[in-house]
């Protein structure tokens, strides 16, 4: 499924304000919050959420989650949330109910259980229903607007994770695998342990269940009173959140909540059976001559449904109320074989309130075979759930499964046989089935070490599993390892005892200063481990940095020391970014291994890095299963990207309105030009056939057959709706080369194209480029031709490397040129550089290596003016302004996996990245070769008149009025004369980069103290051309014959490098 969007806004919320950023083509909330601390200790670490728009189909319509800032409480019926500024925006929205999101009843909660309600927030956490038809995601960015509210997101649907198999399969070899009869032999768990299943349903009358089920000790049945206090009513064997709603009820959000969760409806299949299977892996009646055998063994279950009894609506709704639920009836363990995709804090608010109550929640990792270090998944992602992803029968991960670092472990997930609704018992495969195996495993190990925390258990799960079979020790943090029950049980009796396995955990990361990583200079970055399990004995670290232009200091193996139980060591780090850093606002992800003896473990720092910027990255096509290969940006603002959705060509449209939509595509492009809305072309091979493939209505594409003027369509560019060139392979030993002037329905070859095609001759696909009239190409033949007037004459260059491969051409006029070229055709063939500065007759080999600068190059490009762009292969960006000779960072943002890029030429200078994802840089790039002038607009600043003990703020104002960005250095402000120290003081500091044609203002506030003529110059140090500019500040500090109303208190600020500030 796919999500797309040309310009809406990113919203970025902090834990105290809520500051609203818009950045044209930006789609996204971020959400910031700082850390907390539980009654019991328990800490939930500051954390940050980029939330996109949701898929179509994810989220529940007319329905959103508000968290304010201060708690107001719910009414019954209410319809606003009483005292609060959000109900300005909810007003226009239509409210038609407003409820507690994932809250208790206030008034049954004990004081301590309120406390841990406050801390984790939900008592602020709102359920909102609303009428009017607007998007979910749109009324959040509204909301956030709100001071009052925290965050808003949308409510998420979440889906299970399974795969249908063999229902016959009846035996279960994982149970041996993971050692479970000999960890039997230590503990068979304890009928108050309670395992919960919220799932799509139990069947508690199962032959092989209904003797596990957990009943609620609280409630006298069929009385029709919540007797215990929790809200619900009669909940005798748990609780139904949805109940058997209709397609239509679960579209707008309607659930019929009861007190039975069992599924009850006449079809029943491995959807709404779902939670039966779950169930019985977890915890089937075991040694009782009937069916199967569960993990957990003696261990209860809490049957907890969130799903329809309708098959067909297949999702899991209200699964974070239900795992608050029974976090509140203290579930030990739960288990959550169910996600969807993004973040949301509302859901890592719930999975902190359950930690903090001792609950192991337990969850699947999915079954999408992504990495989940860049794909991401809830509650699989949160923090404080233990990952489990899924083996197969040969005992290697499978390859439904998810992976990587955040997985803890793995357990069996192919053809797993467990009960099934009616007395019936199937074989099915996915993550969902190995996630119950070890809540099982987890509920065994509850029942042994009750007083454990939630950390503890997750790390001992993960120390104790066995590593798997043919894992290089490269990708041993992707594959970490498949549980042991039995190491699990018999290890840590004590935690100095021979049997101690260490868990060694990264507990915080902090950055000195302001938290972020903000300049290029050597920033200390403190790493804080600590060891939540058995003693360790010469603790070991290694740290190595994911990107590779970042400097860590100290490298090899960092002698920790002993660390025993409970202790915690911090280890200070100096992190440099280099001058080739690419990424204004990520995380530096830092891998660390620890090690100690025999024992192992990895752990994943993200160091937040924002760099003062006026670049904007944004997502603008995300989606798993497709990987975008063409993209182009039209004049009217339309978006065209060209796409493979797992097997299925298709187009993406999305335009500057937010119109739009998914098209199917006649074949597989190579290549895509747009016109407009409802103009594009596509071309390549359809049956074998060269063809081209146009729209002229922006919804449907009809297509043409080419191969009488083109053997391939390597490359298109259209002029207008009606004009376009094609080129390709040769036909009759001459280079194809074609024109349109009806919109695509015929096409002949340029008849006075004078290109005679050498034996063998190809054009290369995608390394063409467009630029006003004229046009270049290379050819497998290491030739470039060219023509300046749309094909009317001709010319040609060569690239003199013997068996070079021509990747992309990139011209910025019709003269100065760059070419990306690999040496050979070998699959590991370094990439080169070349320039041209004679419009491509003639070009200099090797001008430039681009893996000096640390990335895989991708491609060339440029749209015009004075600099080309290098792209790499994770969405770097790189600019020259002297033809390729030296390259200098264009600021962006992380963007997967990048196949091709666009730049586009229109009001603003931006390029298409496409590939995984599809996104948009709007950047400003001048280059270090262009002039650098920086002027005071007011090199004499009166503050006039100014009585003793009062203040007043004036500005100084500088400009940058060259081709390049000018660098501030530093600022000096002093003192002349008899003025009294600290006369004058620096209040808003210089920004340390002034982009060429940007003003900026310097505040400094005068405080009068003592009479007499007051006197101050000001230095602005800078890599411009005249590198100290200099302002002179006067006053007259007069005796106080008034109340002057300009008052207020200022420090001196200290910006961060690599500007510094100094009064003297």
């Amino acid at each position: 499924m796919i999500s797309w969007i040309l310009r809406l806004a990113i919203l970025t919320v902090f834990s105290a304000a809520a500051v609203a950023q818009t950045i044209p083509g930006v789609d996204a909330i971020v959400v910031r919050s700082d850390a907390r601390t539980f009654p019991n200790g328990y800490v939930a670490p500051a954390r940050t959420f980029t939330i996109t728009r949701p898929l179509t189909g994810t989220y529940v319509p007319g329905v959103v989650l508000v968290k304010t800032r201060t708690s107001y409480g719910v009414h019954q019926r209410a319809r606003t949330i009483d005292g609060s500024s959000a109900n300005i925006v909810l007003s226009t929205a239509g409210m038609k109910s407003v409820t507690s999101a994932y809250g208790a009843d206030k008034a049954m909660l004990s004081a301590d259980a309120r406390r841990y309600e406050q801390v984790a927030g939900l008592d602020r956490l709102y359920h909102v229903e609303y009428s009017e038809p607007i998007d979910p995601f749109d009324l959040c960015k509204k909301l956030m607007e709100s001071p009052d509210v925290e965050y808003a997101v949308p409510m998420t649907i979440h889906k299970p994770f399974f795969t249908p198999n063999d229902p016959r399969y009846a035996q279960q070899p994982w149970m041996p695998l993971m050692k479970m009869e000999s960890a039997w032999d230590v503990s068979k768990g304890s009928d108050q342990t309670l395992i919960a299943i919220v799932d799509s349903g139990t069947d508690w009358q199962h032959e092989d269940l209904a003797t596990k089920i957990w009943m609620n000790p609280g409630e006298i049945a069929n009385n029709g009173k919540d007797d215990d206090g929790n809200g619900y009513v009669d909940d005798i064997r748990g609780w139904d959140f949805v109940g058997n709603i209709t397609v239509q009820q679960a579209q707008q959000g309607i659930t019929i909540p009861d007190n039975d969760p069992r599924v009850n409806y006449p079809t029943i299949n491995g959807t709404n059976g779902h939670g039966t299977v779950v169930a019985g892996c977890a915890a089937a009646a075991t040694n009782n001559a009937i069916g199967v055998a569960g993990t957990g063994f003696n261990c209860k279950i809490l049957a907890i449904k969130c799903g329809a009894d309708n098959p067909a609506i297949g999702s899991i709704i209200q699964g974070y109320t239900a795992i608050r639920y029974a976090t509140d009836l203290g579930a030990d363990v739960i288990n959550c074989s169910w996600g969807g995709p993004g973040t949301d804090p509302s859901a890592q608010d719930i999975i902190d309130y359950a930690n903090s109550k001792g609950a192991v929640v337990v969850a699947a990792s999915g079954n999408d075979g992504q990495n989940l270090d860049t794909y991401s998944q809830n509650p699989a992602n949160l923090d404080g759930v233990l990952t489990v992803g899924a083996t197969n029968n040969s005992d290697r991960v499978a390859n439904f499964s998810n992976y990587g670092w955040g997985v803890h472990v793995y357990a069996p997930g192919e053809n797993i046989l467990s009960t099934f609704p009616n007395n019936n018992y199937q074989a099915l495969s996915g993550t969902s089935f190995s996630s119950p195996l070890v809540a099982g495993i987890v509920g065994l190990l509850k029942t042994v070490h009750p007083t454990w925390t939630s950390e503890q258990i997750r790390e001992h799960i993960r120390s104790t599993s066995d590593a798997l079979p043919n894992v290089s020790a490269g990708n041993r943090p992707l594959y970490f390892g498949r549980v042991n029950a039995d190491r699990a049980l018999r290890s840590n009796t004590s935690w100095t005892g021979a049997d101690r396995i260490p868990g060694i955990t990264l507990t915080s990361t902090t950055v000195a200063g302001s938290g972020t990583i903000t300049s290029y200079a050597p920033t200390t970055v403190t790493l804080e481990l600590t060891n939540l399990l058995g003693d360790a004995s010469g603790v070991i670290l290694q740290i190595r940095s994911r990107d590779n232009s970042v400097s860590i200091s100290p490298t090899g193996d960092i002698q920790i020391g002993n660390m025993a139980n409970a202790a915690t060591k911090q280890q200070q780090l100096t992190i440099t970014l280099g001058p080739n850093y690419p990424w204004y606002d990520t995380d530096l992800e830092l891998e660390l291994t620890i090690k100690a003896g025999s024992y192992l473990n990895y752990a994943l720092a993200k160091v937040p890095v924002r760099l003062p910027s006026l670049n904007s990255h944004s997502v603008l096509v995300q989606s798993l299963g497709a990987t975008v290969t063409h993209v182009d940006y039209a004049n009217d603002g339309t978006l065209w990207a060209a796409s493979t959705y797992f097997t299925s060509p298709i187009f993406i449209k999305g335009t500057a309105t937010g119109g739009g939509g998914i098209i199917p595509s006649p074949f597989n492009p190579t290549c895509l030009s747009a016109f407009s809305t409802s103009a594009c072309m596509i071309g390549g091979l359809r049956n074998s056939t060269p063809t081209v493939g146009y729209t002229t209505n922006g919804s449907s594409f009809s297509t043409t057959g080419v191969n009488a003027v083109l053997a391939s369509v390597a490359d298109i560019k259209m002029y207008d709706a009606n004009t376009a060139i094609a080129i390709g392979n040769p036909v009759s030993n001459r280079i194809g080369v074609a024109r349109t002037t009806n919109g695509g329905s015929i096409w002949s070859a340029i008849s006075n194209a004078p290109l005679t095609a050498n034996a063998n001759e190809r054009v290369i696909n995608g390394s063409a480029c467009f630029l006003d009239d004229a046009l270049w190409f290379g050819t497998t033949e290491e030739r470039i031709l060219y023509s300046t007037n749309r094909g009317q004459t001709w010319g040609g260059g060569k690239l003199n490397v013997n068996n070079a491969v021509i990747v992309s051409i990139s011209f910025r006029d019709n003269n100065n040129g760059v070419m990306l070229y690999r040496t050979s055709a070998a699959s590991n063939a370094p990439y080169r550089i070349a320039s041209s500065s004679n419009g491509g007759a003639t070009w200099v080999a090797d001008v430039f290596d681009p893996s000096t600068l640390g990335i895989t190059a991708t491609k060339v490009v440029s749209s015009g003016g004075n600099h080309h762009l290098l792209i790499g292969s994770l969405g770097e960006v790189f600019g020259s302004d002297n033809n390729g000779d030296a390259w200098q960072p264009v600021l962006s943002k992380p963007a997967g996996a990048v196949v091709n890029a666009k730049a586009i030429k229109s009001s603003f200078t931006a390029v298409l990245l496409c590939g995984d994802l599809t996104s948009l840089l709007q950047y400003s790039y001048s280059g270090p070769n262009g002039s650098k002038i920086l002027e005071v607009v007011d090199a004499a600043i009166d503050y006039g008149s100014v009585e003793s003990g009062k203040n007043r703020l004036r500005s100084v104002q500088v400009k940058s009025t060259g081709e390049s960005a000018v660098q501030i250095d530093s600022v000096t402000l002093t003192m002349n004369g008899t003025t009294p120290d600290s006369a004058f003081r620096i209040t808003s500091p210089l920004d340390p980069i002034i982009a060429p044609g940007s003003t900026d203002q310097l505040g400094i506030r005068l405080h009068a103290t003592s009479e007499g003529n007051y006197s101050a110059t000001v230095k602005i140090y800078s890599n411009a051309s005249t590198p100290v500019q200099t302002a002179t500040l006067t006053a007259v500090v007069t005796p106080v014959v008034s109340v002057d109303e300009e008052t207020g208190v200022a420090n001196v600020i200290v910006a961060p490098n690599p500007a510094s500030y100094q009064v003297k």
